[in-house]
């Protein structure tokens, strides 16, 4: 039996950081919209790699999304580099998609207005989800879609020391990462 590709719909790429592997991505891409020219490409990122070429490709070719996986105001600490830092340059391409592809963001749409998300992840010094709204309102200048909000929970006894005064035990931090929309 051969595979019919002409069904698939969307091709999403994640884990590690997909942008590493940018150029064979684009052909996959390019390769499948032969067969189907609808088929959607969804890349989740940490955004580090976001360039030129990257930020126009996904501003010019419909059925795309990216989605900006961010520490929120913990990124530069978790992380030690902040694609959303001001000076930064990845920065402004950030913002630039944001707005282009962001049903919230300001100016004229692309034809895909819902093609820019952010998924944070919550941290011990997050206090609530509309704090980290309210930080990327701040950060890209207006309101930005903020998806899924996965809580960093300790995975071995050492962190679940180190967390404990923040959150007591698991029932506590669920309630309060969720309090917003509970």
């Amino acid at each position: 039996d051969s595979l019919d590709l002409s069904q698939l719909k969307r091709i999403q790429c994640w884990g590690g950081e997909p942008l590493l592997y940018w150029k064979a991505i684009r052909r996959i891409i390019d390769g499948m919209r032969e067969i189907n020219p609808n088929a959607a490409l969804s890349i989740v990122t940490n955004g580090s790699l976001m360039n030129r070429e990257i930020a126009d490709w996904f501003l010019t070719n419909t059925n795309s999304a990216l989605v900006l996986s961010h520490d929120a105001m913990a990124q530069k600490q978790m992380r030690g580099i902040d694609p959303l830092e001001r000076g930064s340059r990845t920065r402004d391409f950030w913002i630039e998609i944001a707005s282009k592809k962001n049903i919230l963001g300001p100016g004229p749409k692309s034809t895909d207005a819902r093609g820019f998300s952010i998924n944070p992840v919550l941290s011990a010094g997050v206090k609530s989800i509309a704090e980290v709204v309210d930080w990327y309102t701040e950060c890209f200048g207006f309101q930005v879609p903020v998806a899924e909000c996965i809580p960093v929970i300790p995975t071995n006894f050492k962190e679940a020391e180190k967390a404990t005064p923040y959150f007591g035990h698991l029932m506590d931090y669920t309630k309060m990462i969720y309090r917003d929309v509970l």
